[in-house]
């Protein structure tokens, strides 16, 4: 083989090495850089029509799984609550890991929004083997080990269900990856789970929502929960027809289990991205770049594989016919 062309395939194989770094540096960057976003208090105003969600007959859409700035999220409660008004929602429960928000607190933005949205009370409780949200509990002081026994975990659920809670398992097919101990349905079933998270963080648990059926004596409800850290486009919702817009009617309406997942592969436009601190200004191009080529989920990054191989592709191709090119037109001149 030539030395040529040799030292043009070394010269092509660092470029796309180059660029294949500065891609993952974009993406990375894109990434931290969303989570650590503090928005101002008069964010999220815009609105998304509740027709392009769904045409299913709800006087509730709701969202049974948040986290704000209290624990682990970025937005206040505030502020959640506008992204939820925007992207549709009229319900919400707070669950922030491990604890619960102060009361009066709760109450207090509670009623600033009356008639807007209907803010509840819960937590999830979350362990490395499985992530359970308790709707409605409103004080916890038990422990929550870090690799709960089965035991542990009943006894969890046996002290939210006397508080009256809905006990829900989240995003079980993310969290089985992670533990491959983590319980079965059929025991979660028998420990006395009432639904299951069928839709969150950009995906839907199509297996999971095949054990969900409507009406109280199906063994699993299927629910849908954001799971928002930090403001992200929303893909799911949880349609309900509450006898009263009230936190009482909501909790009735999911004691009876009669819920809708609504999914949406495409989700609501991601109107945060327009929200670009100053600070974060100058590098708006590597931002655009890290988005054409991963999205984030909740506190989740996923990478675009099939357009950077596209792009790599591309890369190959164009190099090819530049070089074939090169060596006809070096053929001719000969």
């Amino acid at each position: 083989m030539p030395i040529s062309i040799i030292t043009a395939l070394v010269e092509f194989a660092a470029f796309l090495a180059l660029t294949t770094v500065f891609i993952a540096a974009c993406i990375i960057y894109y990434y931290n850089m969303r989570t650590k976003w503090e928005y101002p208090e008069d964010d999220f105003q815009w609105r998304f029509p509740d027709d392009d969600i769904t045409t299913v007959k709800h006087n509730v859409l709701l969202d049974q799984h948040v986290h704000t700035k209290f624990r682990g999220g970025n937005l206040s409660m505030r502020q959640n609550i506008r992204w939820h008004l925007a992207n549709g929602f009229n319900a919400m429960v707070l669950t922030e890991h491990n604890c619960i928000q102060p009361a009066a607190e709760v109450e207090a933005i509670a009623k600033e929004f009356a008639g807007k949205i209907v803010v509840l009370q819960g937590m999830e409780w979350t362990t490395e083997r499985i992530h359970l949200n308790f709707i409605g509990v409103t004080s916890w002081s038990d422990p929550v080990p870090p690799r709960p026994t089965d035991l542990e975990i009943q006894r969890a659920i046996r002290a939210a269900k006397s508080q009256g809670a809905i006990i829900v398992v989240n995003h079980p097919s993310s969290q089985q990856k992670k533990a491959p101990d983590h319980p079965s349905f059929e025991n979660l079933a028998n420990w006395g789970v009432d639904y299951i998270e069928v839709a969150g963080q950009g995906t839907f648990e199509t297996e999971a929502a095949k054990l969900c059926k409507k009406g109280e004596t199906a063994a699993f409800g299927s629910i849908t929960g954001t799971d928002i850290h930090f403001p992200i486009p929303a893909n799911c919702w949880t349609a309900l027809n509450a006898p009263s817009f009230t936190r009482e009617g909501i909790m009735a309406e999911l004691r009876a289990k009669r819920t809708e997942a609504i999914y949406s592969e495409a989700g609501t436009p991601d109107f945060t991205t327009r929200l670009i601190p100053e600070k974060y200004k100058k590098m708006e191009l590597f931002i655009e770049i890290g988005k054409v080529f991963s999205t984030t989920t909740r506190s989740q990054l996923h990478i675009k594989w099939q357009r950077i191989a596209t792009l790599l592709l591309i890369m190959i191709g164009f190099f090819v016919v530049v070089e074939v090119f090169s060596w006809a037109i070096s053929l001719l001149l000969l």
